[in-house]
């Protein structure tokens, strides 16, 4: 699988704050996990963001800290609410002699057939599965054909998929990936039909004569 370089320095807590550290334009990181203890780090922001914006879906990064390299996995990211600036990012350090346990997403491919028919559409199920594997098997994403699906009604499931070599699936078997059904329509009513018989007209008062 691909691997990602990126290069951090350690971060003096006590010299800088987070702000200050941002507004030169470095992010602050943390790397925890197989480490004697939790670094803190800092990463040029600009360069790390362009990298990390090219990833796709789960990749192994070669963590660069002060001369060492540490296999890495980006945990969990903090981005501003309003300008979605990265401003914090979680390295988890993995052993690759130890298996992990993580969330891929899944990458719906294929045509399905039952598309042909027309009324029908592929309805998603899961988005993620857990799985299990070496840091050395890991895989960014797990592909699911939509191949199979020719008919409405059909689906696939957790258990319909075979796991690429050196990966343990542990979501349920019983999860749905995908399934083909019919497109609802809405049905309008129409208006009933008003029986002019039936209409009450309501009857004129009469007005008084005037007085002579």
């Amino acid at each position: 699988m691909e691997i990602v370089e990126l290069t951090a320095n350690l971060r003096a807590r006590k010299r800088k704050g987070i702000k200050a550290l941002r507004r030169e334009g470095l992010l602050p990181a943390i790397l925890y996990g197989a480490v004697p203890e939790p670094l803190a780090v800092q990463l040029d922001a600009h360069s790390t963001t362009q990298i990390l914006r090219r990833l796709h879906g789960t990749t192994l990064i070669d963590l660069k800290v002060e001369g060492r390299t540490h296999k890495s996995l980006v945990r969990e990211v903090q981005r501003d609410v309003i300008r979605g600036n990265l401003m914090h990012i979680d390295f988890l350090a993995v052993a690759m002699d130890k298996p992990i346990r993580l969330q891929v997403a899944v990458e719906l491919t294929g045509t399905a057939p039952v598309l042909q028919l027309g009324g029908v559409t592929v309805m998603h199920g899961l988005s993620e599965l857990e799985i299990e594997c070496l840091p050395g098997d890991l895989v960014s994403n797990i592909v699911v054909d939509l191949a199979s699906l020719a008919a409405a009604g059909d689906s696939i499931h957790v258990r319909d998929i075979t796991a690429p070599k050196g990966i343990k699936i542990l979501s349920s078997p019983d999860e749905m990936l995908a399934r083909a059904g019919f497109v609802e329509q809405e049905k309008e009513e129409a208006p009933k039909a008003v029986d002019p018989a039936a209409v009450k007209v309501p009857e004129k008062t009469k007005e008084p004569a005037p007085k002579k």
